[in-house]
């Protein structure tokens, strides 16, 4: 997300490829709130872009309660996901929104999905999570198919992951 919003632009403008935007799906969220109060969890990066700030002005009648993550990344990619501190931080975060009655909330980062099993111990149920995950693999999906680059051939694919990180830590 945070690289997307600030260099999508000058990556498809110094590429010859398909290059698959990632950011916050508030989209669906402004569509869909009855309350007309949505969160949004993202880092700093995300909220502050021009592409970010531009796509809550296409919805005016939204109050979007935009909420940096501050120390969230850090403490997943430290292994940190299942730690006390984590909740306490989520909550800290999230606690103010739901008590100003938003009705979706918006992972604006890759690595907040895997906030979902901590999120779901507090989240009231009316709350919608909303990630981009599968918006993004539809775009995918729907680019690869347009430009004939799906794989058809029914042989095994493969996958090369590259880290900067310790290895056994994301392994967990």
């Amino acid at each position: 997300n945070t690289a997307t919003t600030n260099a999508i632009n000058e990556l498809r403008n110094s590429y010859n490829i398909p290059i698959i935007g990632i950011e916050p799906a508030i989209k669906p969220a402004a569509i869909n709130t009855k309350t007309g109060i949505v969160g949004v969890l993202a880092t700093q990066g995300t909220l502050n872009s021009s592409k970010y700030l531009e796509s809550q002005t296409l919805y005016p009648q939204v109050t979007f309660i935009n909420q940096i993550g501050y120390k969230i990344v850090q403490l997943i990619e430290n292994g940190d996901l299942h730690s006390q501190e984590l909740e306490q931080l989520l909550r800290s975060y999230i606690n103010p929104m739901i008590d100003q009655n938003i009705d979706y909330l918006v992972l604006g980062c890759t690595h907040y999905p895997y906030l979902l099993p901590i999120l779901k111990k507090f989240l009231p149920e009316h709350i919608q999570v909303i990630d981009s995950g599968n918006a993004v693999a539809k775009q995918t999906h729907k680019i690869l198919s347009n430009a004939n680059l799906l794989k058809t051939d029914n042989k095994p694919g493969y996958a090369k992951f590259y880290t900067n990180k310790n290895v056994e830590i994301l392994q967990n």
